[in-house]
C-alpha cells in the first residue's frame, strides 16, 4: 500500500499537465486554429515550478498550488501567500488540491496539514478538521456542500452553518480514495487499485456502480467530466467512459508534430 501511495503522490504532479493536454486536445478539434503559449517560470515571478493544482476564483484570479504553498496570478504578476500573514499556517506545505467555492472561499488541501478554507475578501485562513492528515481530493455539489477524501480515512462532508462549518464522515465502506468527481447528485470515485465506482452520498451507504474494464487502468491521476463523458487520466494513458460507467475505452493519441506534444 505504501508503494502505491508514494507512486500516486509522484504521478499526481502530472495531473495539471494531463488536464491541460485534454483541454488543448478538445480545443484543437473544435476550432482547428493555431494556439499561442506563454511560459511562466521562476524568472517571471512564479515562486515554485512544481505545480500540483490550478483553479480560477469568482473574481478571475488564478490560484496556483505547488510543493511549497500557494500563489495568486492576476494576469501580470504572481503574489505568494507565503509573504502574507498566513505564512505560519501553510509555509512549506505541499498543496494537493484547490477548489473555488461560493462566497469568495478557496478550499485548500495539503499533504501534511489537512484542509483549510481561505476567505479571499477577508484574507482569513481557517483549519477544517484534522490537521495531521493528507487531503487527496476536494469537490462540491450544487448546494455548495464540500466533499473531501483523505488518505486512509475515507470521505467527509462539510457544510456551512451561518459563519461556522460542520464536518461529518460519510459512513460508507470504501477502498482508498484517490480522486473525487461530483456529477448529477453522484460521487464518482477512483481508488488506489485503479477502480472507479459511484455512490449517492445522500441516499445510500454502499457502492451502486463499479466500472468494469477489460484492461487494468493503472494509477488514476485525475477524472474530468465533459458533456456526457468522463475522461480518465492514468499512468498508462487516457481513457473515457460514459457518466453511468457503462463502458470504458482507451483513447488513441497521435503525435502530429507539435512542439507541445
Amino acid at each position: 500500500m505504501t508503494a502505491k501511495i508514494n507512486s500516486f503522490s509522484t504521478l499526481k504532479k502530472q495531473q495539471l499537465f494531463s488536464l491541460l493536454f485534454l483541454l488543448l486536445f478538445s480545443i484543437q478539434f473544435q476550432y482547428a486554429q493555431n494556439l499561442k503559449f506563454k511560459h511562466y517560470g521562476l524568472s517571471e515571478g512564479l515562486p515554485q515550478e512544481t505545480i500540483t493544482s490550478l483553479v480560477k476564483d469568482s473574481l478571475g484570479y488564478l490560484w496556483i498550488g505547488s510543493e511549497n504553498g500557494i500563489s495568486r496570478f492576476d494576469g501580470s504578476q504572481f503574489t505568494s501567500l507565503l509573504n502574507s500573514n498566513l505564512k505560519a499556517n501553510i509555509e512549506g506545505a505541499q498543496i494537493t488540491s484547490l477548489l473555488s467555492g461560493n462566497s469568495n472561499l478557496l478550499w485548500i488541501g495539503t499533504a501534511q496539514n489537512g484542509l483549510f478554507v481561505y476567505n479571499i475578501s477577508k484574507q482569513k485562513l481557517t483549519q477544517i478538521g484534522n490537521s495531521n492528515i493528507k487531503v487527496m481530493s476536494i469537490v462540491r455539489d450544487e448546494n455548495s456542500t464540500i466533499y473531501v477524501s483523505y488518505l486512509n480515512d475515507g470521505i467527509y462532508k462539510i457544510q456551512k452553518r451561518n459563519s461556522d462549518f460542520t464536518i461529518s464522515k460519510i459512513a460508507v465502506d470504501l477502498p482508498q480514495i484517490t480522486y473525487l468527481l461530483y456529477v448529477n447528485n453522484t460521487l464518482i470515485c477512483s481508488s488506489d487499485t485503479g477502480n472507479i465506482f459511484t455512490f449517492k452520498p445522500n441516499n445510500t451507504t454502499k457502492i451502486i456502480k463499479l466500472l468494469k474494464s477489460e484492461s487494468n487502468l493503472g494509477i488514476i491521476n485525475k477524472l474530468v467530466a465533459a458533456d456526457n463523458t468522463i475522461w480518465i487520466c492514468t499512468n498508462s494513458g487516457l481513457y473515457k467512459t460514459s457518466k453511468d460507467l457503462s463502458n470504458v475505452h482507451k483513447v488513441s493519441i497521435k503525435n502530429h508534430g507539435s512542439k507541445y506534444s
